[in-house]
This record gives C-alpha cells, sequence and structure tokens, in this order.
C-alpha cells in the first residue's frame, strides 16, 4: 500500500509489482486492499476488467464501486457473461449495471431479456432500454 501511496504516476514497476499481489492474493482467493484495486484500474484499465467483472459476478455488493470505477469499459465483457447467465439474480444485476453505464451497443444483449419469463427481468430489461436509449440521445 504504501508503493501505491509513493509511486509516481504511470510508474510500470510499482504497477507491475502491485499486479503481482493482486494476481496472488486472488489466486489465493484472500482479500484484495482495496487501495492497490483502486490503483490498478487506474493505471491498467484493461487488464483489470476481467477479473474485477468475475469479483464482481461473485459479489456485486462488495466489488460494485470497483466495476464502477471500470465504468464503461465493463460493457463488452458483461454483455459476453449476460448471453450465457442462467442465475436470474447476477441476470438482473448486470442489466442494472449496464442501465447506469452501457451504451447503445449494450441494447442487442438487452433486448432478449425484454420478454424474459420472469416479470421481474423482464421490468429490469425494459427499464434499462429505456435508459440507455435516453442517455444516448
Amino acid at each position: 500500500e504504501a508503493l501505491v501511496v509513493y509511486s509516481q504516476d504511470k510508474d510500470t514497476e510499482a504497477t507491475n509489482h502491485c499486479y503481482k499481489y493482486f494476481s496472488s492474493r486472488r489466486a489465493l482467493k484472500r482479500e484484495v486492499s482495496p487501495s492497490i484495486t483502486r490503483y490498478l484500474i487506474l493505471q491498467k484499465p484493461d487488464v483489470m476488467v476481467e477479473p474485477i467483472v468475475d469479483m464482481w459476478c461473485e459479489n456485486p455488493i462488495a466489488w460494485n464501486e470497483m466495476l464502477n470505477l471500470i465504468g464503461l469499459g465493463a460493457q463488452r465483457t458483461l454483455i459476453g457473461r449476460l448471453k450465457v447467465e442462467t442465475d436470474i439474480r447476477l441476470i438482473g444485476t448486470m442489466i442494472k449495471f449496464l442501465q447506469e453505464h452501457g451504451t447503445t451497443g449494450a441494447l442487442p444483449a438487452i433486448e432478449p431479456f425484454l420478454e424474459h419469463a420472469d416479470s421481474i427481468i423482464r421490468h429490469s430489461a425494459k427499464t434499462a432500454y429505456s435508459a440507455i436509449q435516453e442517455r444516448t440521445r
């Protein structure tokens, strides 16, 4: 954590050390320091999308702040997962995230859920679809 505090912006050596820490803690299923995770998202956003989405899917409440830092950068990954996800709770959570952060590129992924068997998912999909359309006009 001291390395994060005292490193210069775009310090690749510090970033690489932090990423090794992040990866090893994650592999061991141990808690990862929020300050280091935040630092890595800001320094290497493309590299951090997959692991943050993975952790967010496991625990959306705990990882929501970090996924919000990635924001639109998570859209493609979430769309891919949304297409194959079967957990109703997670589908609703993904649709809600896309409602808040998605672009018109997310609309085709949301469309199938407009006719979903679950009424809550249908409602969430309609709300998200409308919100994205309004925001991107």
